[in-house]
């Protein structure tokens, strides 16, 4: 199970839950294999141009900082067999770990699951 607050992402291939971590040489390496920053390759996933060997790239070096030993042709099989879209969803959510920390999201998420409440209009402004 994933450790948000140590930069995991548990990412779904339908029967097959694989670890990523987030780790420097993890964020060094996407960096550097891409040949782009992290934030330019968190940029082309928001705006859905992000390429297929990128999503890979990212896969394999979370893979390799959760010290997951998968080789090429197993993980693009996983890849093909899910679909690229439901892939690149999960990732969304791995990169903003790698990106803010898991003590972020952990906070995002339990803003956005409580209620927000509207602002009394009778109530008088201090």
């Amino acid at each position: 199970m994933a450790n948000t607050f140590k930069n995991e992402f548990d990412i779904d291939f339908g029967d097959k839950k694989l670890l990523l971590r987030a780790t420097f040489n993890c964020l060094v390496n996407i960096e550097d294999r891409c040949n782009k920053s992290f934030i330019e390759l968190t940029e082309a996933l928001a705006a859905g141009k992000l390429r297929f060997n990128d999503v890979f790239i990212i896969l394999s070096e979370g893979l390799k900082g959760a010290n997951v030993k998968m080789d090429d042709e197993e993980l693009q099989e996983l890849i093909r067999s899910v679909g690229l879209l439901p892939v690149t969803l999960q990732l969304e959510q791995f990169m903003h770990i790698a990106i803010s920390g898991g003590s972020a999201l952990e906070e995002i998420q339990k803003y956005s699951d409580s209620e927000i409440s509207e602002p009394d209009p009778n109530k008088k402004k201090s």
